[in-house]
């Protein structure tokens, strides 16, 4: 299945901004059934973030995720780029093979120079969806 890129560009404070913000706390609000992972590094990698985990699941759990989601290739794409400069970047997976895992998730990495020293990484579940409505729901 060929990946899905969507990709946002601002030249600044304008209508792009408020629309992609807009539309990732749309997203949020409609898809994300749980953060699972939340963290800060110093570069552009999800390897070596100094994470917090939610602590219902196990750390085996969180080996495995964090491995499948370095090792599979994404579904979705989603970028925000102001002044050719990257500010938010989501990966969409579908990740199986797994009873516990099985199912879609979406990684975020929030880099914003100005106001923040590290970059931000979240791993998110998603509800039950389809990709399709995960696709429709950028396109629109």
């Amino acid at each position: 299945m060929p990946i899905e890129q969507y990709i946002f560009r601002s030249f600044g404070p304008d209508e792009v901004s408020v629309n992609f913000l807009e539309k990732l706390d749309q997203f949020n609000l409609f898809f994300i059934e749980k953060t699972l992972v939340y963290g800060d590094a110093n570069n552009a990698s999800f390897e070596g973030v100094d994470v917090v985990y939610d602590q219902n699941y196990s750390s085996n759990f969180y080996q495995v995720l964090i491995s499948k989601i370095l090792n599979y290739a994404p579904l979705s794409t989603i970028r925000f780029e102001i002044n050719n400069t990257l500010n938010t970047y989501c990966e969409i997976f579908y990740l199986d093979g797994d009873e516990q895992l099985d199912g879609f998730y979406m990684t975020e990495n929030f880099n914003e120079q100005e106001l923040f020293e590290h970059n931000s990484y979240q791993i998110h579940k998603i509800r039950d969806v389809s990709i399709q409505s995960i696709n429709n729901f950028w396109l629109e």
